[in-house]
């Protein structure tokens, strides 16, 4: 399974371990920026590219990547025009602070008006302080996801192999 990871650059770190838990948990083969670039190609190109070849893109939405809309938005709207499976973790991190402005009736944190584009997509979410959940939650929808594929793939091999065997008995009659 290929898989490319949107995000903001202030989130790299959390990018680095969301990439080695799919890598670890699911065996995937993981693109995101940072890790992936290389001198000498042009960055749009190589990005288009690896969403192209990915089986799933996964969005890492924070406080962050809301100030970082438009290029997040130009690889959201790639992988809309391959049809690709989009998943957005919305990473949350609770704070003190946060919490204070919550029981004060504050909105805070990244709510589903806030996601745009991706919006009407379920999300997984991700808190900082217990992360599991959602990895587990992530690499499950990667198991599913790699199933559909399989499954895929094993129909256009056995119509494949229909088409062959007509051929061969017309050949013979």
């Amino acid at each position: 399974m290929k898989v490319f990871i949107s995000y903001s650059a202030k989130d790299t770190h959390r990018v680095r371990i969301i990439a080695d838990k799919l890598k670890k948990d699911s065996c995937a083969e993981v693109h995101w920026w940072e890790d992936s670039q290389r001198p000498g190609k042009a960055a749009w190109g190589q990005i288009f590219q690896w969403i192209e070849d990915a089986d799933l893109v996964v969005v890492v939405i924070s406080g962050s990547v809301l100030r970082r809309a438009l290029a997040v938005g130009n690889e959201i709207g790639c992988a809309k025009a391959k049809g690709k499976v989009i998943i957005p973790l919305v990473w949350e991190s609770p704070s003190l602070w946060a919490k204070l402005l919550r029981n004060l009736g504050a909105k805070v944190g990244i709510g589903t008006d806030d996601l745009g584009c991706i919006g009407d997509l379920v999300h997984i979410r991700i808190n900082e302080r217990n992360p599991e959940d959602g990895f587990q939650r992530l690499n499950e929808e990667l198991r599913l996801i790699a199933a559909q594929k399989d499954e895929e793939t094993r129909k256009a091999l056995l119509a494949l192999a229909g088409i062959i065997a007509l051929g061969v008995l017309a050949a013979k009659g």
